[in-house]
């Protein structure tokens, strides 16, 4: 929201009356009525006023609006009409105007006060016809990146469950953290994977943990997952795509552990040998 500053001079607040900032702020019937502010809370914003050099009352006025809102998650349809109509009274009209959007942008906002709005001078811009309509594509939108969502994390979930069981034949089983492990020579091999939701892919790592006890050693997949993979082969752990993206992800990554990961930590167990 925008507000416009009066160029008028600034008056001087420590000096006004409670009375004179009372009538300043023009917090009418209405506010009591609804809830907005009680007698409490009033005074304690005519102290306020009274230390601050915002003479604006209209950002007084919208301060208790918004707060408000935030103490109620779930408005009641009688709630938003009165809240539609108080922006509707105000007598600044950019401020009116925006507490009138809060109310229409509520999902428990009644249809019939939407209706209204697409008539309404101070809301017929952004709820008439052609709003409308941009409203429903949004909305539809908004649905089908839900779907979207709810789906890669099905997929992800069901990569994550069988994960395990799919390197069970290269000797590796359930380790703790969701790992597996596979010990060779006294070594430790372990493998796990990351879930990059916002990316809709997943990370493929290895730890290889010495008998000797000499440090840890991590390396991730990343390196085999772009055009210059040392392999010669561009690994894809992502599950978006087709419907059979979750058996092609899981493909992916065992291959990754049979042609990289364990020559990998073959390598890492003939260097400490050689130490």
């Amino acid at each position: 929201m925008r507000f416009v500053f009066r160029g008028d001079a600034m008056r001087d607040h420590t000096i006004m009356s409670d009375a004179e900032i009372r009538e300043h702020l023009k917090f009418g019937p209405r506010w009591f009525e609804l809830g907005i502010i009680d007698e409490e809370g009033l005074g304690l914003t005519v102290r306020n006023f009274r230390a601050s050099d915002d003479d604006n009352d209209e950002h007084w006025r919208y301060g208790a609006f918004m707060w408000f809102l935030k103490q109620h998650e779930d408005l009641t349809a009688e709630q938003c009409e009165g809240l539609f109509e108080l922006g509707a009274e105000d007598p600044d009209w950019c401020m009116g105007q925006s507490m009138m959007l809060r109310v229409l942008e509520r999902v428990e906002c009644p249809a019939a006060l939407r209706e209204r709005a697409g008539e309404h001078p101070k809301t017929t811009k952004y709820w008439g016809p052609d709003a409308t309509k941009r409203l429903a594509s949004q909305m539809a939108e908004a649905e089908q990146r839900e779907i979207e969502q709810s789906i890669e994390q099905a997929r992800m979930k069901e990569v994550r469950q069988r994960f395990v069981s799919l390197l069970a034949d290269l000797g590796f089983e359930r380790k703790a953290s969701a790992s597996c492990g596979r010990v060779v020579d006294g070594n430790l091999w372990l493998v796990w994977i990351q879930q990059l939701q916002h990316e809709g892919v997943f990370r493929v790592a290895m730890s290889f943990i010495p008998a000797n006890g000499g440090g840890r050693v991590v390396e991730f997949a990343d390196r085999w997952t772009g055009g210059d993979s040392p392999a010669g082969r561009r690994f894809d752990f992502g599950i978006r795509g087709g419907d059979d993206v979750v058996e092609r992800c899981l493909r992916e990554i065992r291959d990754f552990v049979e042609v990289v990961a364990m020559p990998w930590f073959a390598g890492r167990a003939e260097a400490v040998k050689v130490t």
